[in-house]
């Protein structure tokens, strides 16, 4: 038996394991605590399950009605991460907490229309806190028929439920989804010549389903856990499918007021099949922890271990990265510092390439990022009770660094590539946000820089940016107007069409120009239950390309009405 056969059939132990755990009798009473959240899956401290968000130019919708009351900016001691920019359009915007709603309600629809004939359905339903129980059910459905060019079509269905019980001492979530996403092969040199968008040739069709079963303690005891699994399911109209199972346990034991044992273990399978052949890759992590805590200070020492099934050498086989972590609180409750020693190994599939840029060709390569080294020092603290600000650098050396370019067969299409070199990069990054009601802004700034080594085609670190920047601000005028905009800035992006460079042995560079994107949006509340809204997106109406030969859509304007009750 294989090791990658072996580990998916621990993984399905794993699931059945934690839906046993997740039945065991307790007395029923409501509780609150911690669980396993989501984010993309990297195999080092602290990082939590999630399939990545397919973050898309045309996704640009209102925000969701909140749904619990805000409260005062207050200070967080959060670690500072250091990840590299994906290589999707959409930028992370810093937030603040939300903007006063005229009252608290469960449940909304959403619905509206836009130019490019995009037709917006959103429906949001929710038991809120209950004694016990809470569950909630959500559909959304946005679509445009026409894109740069005429008839070049995308659109986004997706259906969540979601449930969570509280036990006397444990807690249990679940969570399954199903979705579809269309998008067209439309980078081609020759727009004219194409007589239908919409047929096999530049259609691109994605069939989503998620499920998630997690649970954990509660409680002020020395023993406490963390434990889920996900499963996650794609396929594609050009023969494509992949399946992941990633489970996650988290313990920890405390064992003194001031010391704590812990360990994470994660098994995750990945099975790809495309029309020619078949992958299955097996990731696995453990990391024995050991915490002291000071009156000021708080340090972590680790070892992270990691097996990757991949194929390429750098990242297949065992991998060990040491780890230290610190913190020193330099003024209670204003500043703190935050500095770190680790590595691990970040998982791609099919499904997570994909929601980043979703014209990648039929057939790539797949294999895993290793973070050999991630070096980083930071401070974070605020000034008074509205502003926050953080501040950091990092270093970071990898192996098997993925980049995108144009494919060699079809530059409509794009294939992935890793560095066979170490790959090095240096982020600089700050952020500053206030927050007093009614006026909420923040401002995001990360600098990238690449050393791509050797390799004669990654001379440059192909559709990575240099720069991002992102701003926003909201105003809420007597509860009944909120005035909103969000603003990215994206610089220092290069493309590379390999079908160019086959054919005729040319290698050119193509600097894609600075992306500065301005968002407005518009909503009156009409009453506590009803509110008419207008988004306009990219109102500058750059016709950026965010990918080589990939042309945004001008401004697009969209208008609706929410009713909540």
């Amino acid at each position: 038996m294989s090791v990658s056969n072996f580990l998916h059939k621990a993984s399905l132990f794993f699931l059945y394991a934690v839906i046993i755990m997740a039945c065991l009798p307790s007395h029923v009473k409501a509780q609150t605590g911690g669980e396993v959240q989501s984010e993309t899956i990297i195999i080092e401290k602290d990082k939590k399950l999630e399939l990545p968000p397919a973050n898309r130019e045309f996704e640009k919708v209102p925000d969701p009605q909140p749904q619990a009351a805000p409260t005062n900016s207050k200070y967080q001691t959060q670690d500072i991460g250091i990840l590299l920019p994906q290589f999707d359009t959409k930028v992370k915007v810093p937030t603040t907490k939300t903007d006063d709603p005229v009252e608290i309600h469960h449940h909304y629809v959403k619905a509206g229309f836009g130019n490019y004939t995009t037709p917006y359905l959103e429906a949001f339903f929710h038991t809120g806190k209950q004694k016990n129980y809470s569950a909630g059910a959500r559909l959304k459905h946005l679509s445009s028929t026409n894109g740069p060019y005429k008839g070049v079509k995308n659109s986004l269905n997706e259906i969540d439920l979601q449930g969570k019980y509280w036990f006397d001492k444990q807690w249990v979530n679940a969570s399954i989804g199903v979705g579809r996403e269309r998008y067209t092969w439309y980078g081609v040199s020759n727009h004219d010549n194409v007589a239908d968008w919409n047929d096999d040739a530049h259609k691109i069709i994605f069939n989503k389903v998620n499920a998630e079963v997690s649970t954990g303690s509660m409680g002020t005891g020395k023993w406490s856990y963390n434990t889920g699994i996900k499963f996650g399911y794609q396929s594609g109209n050009h023969n494509n499918k992949e399946s992941n199972i990633d489970g996650l346990l988290k313990l920890n034991y405390q064992k003194e007021s001031n010391v704590a044992l812990g360990a994470d273990l994660f098994i995750g399978s990945s099975n790809y099949t495309d029309s020619v052949s078949s992958l299955s890759r097996a990731l696995v992590g453990l990391t024995p922890k050991y915490t002291m805590t000071g009156d000021k200070w708080k340090a972590t020492f680790g070892l992270n271990y990691t097996y990757s099934g991949d194929t390429l050498a750098g990242s297949k086989g065992s991998h060990l990265y040491p780890m230290i972590e610190g913190t020193y609180t330099l003024v209670p409750n204003k500043w703190i510092l935050e500095a770190g020693f680790k590595g691990g190994m970040e998982k791609n599939t099919w499904s997570s390439l994909t929601a980043q840029n979703p014209y990648l060709a039929n057939r790539n390569t797949l294999a895993h990022t290793n973070n050999k080294v991630n070096l980083y020092a930071g401070i974070k603290g605020n000034l008074g009770n509205n502003i926050n600000v953080k501040a950091g650098a990092a270093y970071l050396l990898y192996r098997n660094l993925s980049y995108m370019t144009n494919s060699a067969n079809d530059s409509s299409q794009f294939s992935m590539l890793y560095s066979n070199d170490n790959t090095s990069a240096f982020n600089l990054n700050g952020e500053v946000t206030y927050d007093a009601h009614p006026f909420r802004t923040g401002l995001k700034l990360d600098y990238y820089s690449y050393s791509t080594g050797n390799d004669t085609i990654i001379r440059k670190p192909w559709h990575r940016p240099s720069f991002v920047g992102s701003f926003f601000a909201a105003y809420t005028i007597y509860k009944k107007i909120v005035l909103k905009t969000d603003i990215y800035y994206i610089s220092g992006i290069s493309g590379l069409n390999l079908e160019r460079y086959a054919t005729t042995g040319v290698y050119q560079e193509t600097k894609l120009d600075a992306i500065f994107d301005v968002n407005l949006k518009a909503e009156y509340r009409v009453s506590e239950q009803f509110s008419a809204f207008i988004e306009a997106n990219n109102l500058l109406s750059q016709k950026y390309q965010r990918y080589l030969y990939y042309q945004s859509r001008g401004i697009n304007l969209l208008f609706g009405v929410t009713y909540r009750f």
